[in-house]
């Protein structure tokens, strides 16, 4: 059966996504994450259980309205969220969809080392029998954490296995994985190709 042959309103309501070039809504919070189903937008709980699988329960408890803080610069009165924030933000908005697949455009780019490994670690405790993440990215502390991995290279499947078993076969991923772990290791303050650009960074 081609794509072309599924209906629409059926497609998307099975796919849910995050990518990287997400919208900053000017609007409440609520708004922000509800905004990932219109249909379901007024339930509060819902809401609250995708900022929580995304991270950002912490974030919107400090905010002056919580969940009914006004975001963005449009409107007098707005809290201005970091890139990281509003990051966490969109996230919050693609997993309140509750598709069974959804699709992760490099979700945690904007974010710091230490609250990536913690929204990762809440999607995985989150994760349903019936639901399949599918995480696209550059960043190998993001890739490892998935339980399959496929390598592309020039639009073909390369290598496809585990972290573990993709290391002890030594490939392009094993490669790859190790550059940018010793990056990691060896960035300094005057290393700003590596460092973690601390102004986009969600805390």
């Amino acid at each position: 059966m081609r794509l072309q042959d599924y209906d629409l309103h059926v497609l998307r309501a099975r796919y849910g996504a995050l990518f990287q070039d997400f919208v900053q809504y000017q609007a409440t919070v609520h708004e922000n994450i509800g905004y990932g189903d219109i249909a379901r937008q007024a339930d509060r709980h819902a809401i609250e259980a995708a900022a929580q699988r995304a991270g950002a329960s912490g974030l919107i408890g400090e905010l002056p309205h919580s969940y009914d803080t006004l975001l963005g610069q449009m409107f007098d009165g707005a809290r201005e969220l970091s890139k990281g924030q509003w990051q966490l933000m969109a996230l919050a908005r693609a997993l309140f969809h509750e598709a069974p697949i959804v699709i992760l455009d490099e979700p945690t780019a904007a974010l710091s080392p230490s609250k990536e490994q913690e929204v990762f670690a809440a999607l995985r405790a989150s994760l349903r029998a019936d639901q399949i993440d599918i995480i696209v990215s550059h960043r190998f502390s993001t890739v490892r954490l998935a339980d399959d991995i496929i390598v592309i290279e020039g639009a073909t499947i390369r290598e496809q296995d585990s972290h573990e078993e993709l290391i002890k076969l030594g490939g392009t991923y094993a490669r790859l994985y190790t550059i940018q772990a010793r990056a990691y290791a060896d960035k300094t303050p005057d290393r700003p190709d590596v460092a973690d650009g601390a102004e986009n960074l969600a805390t």
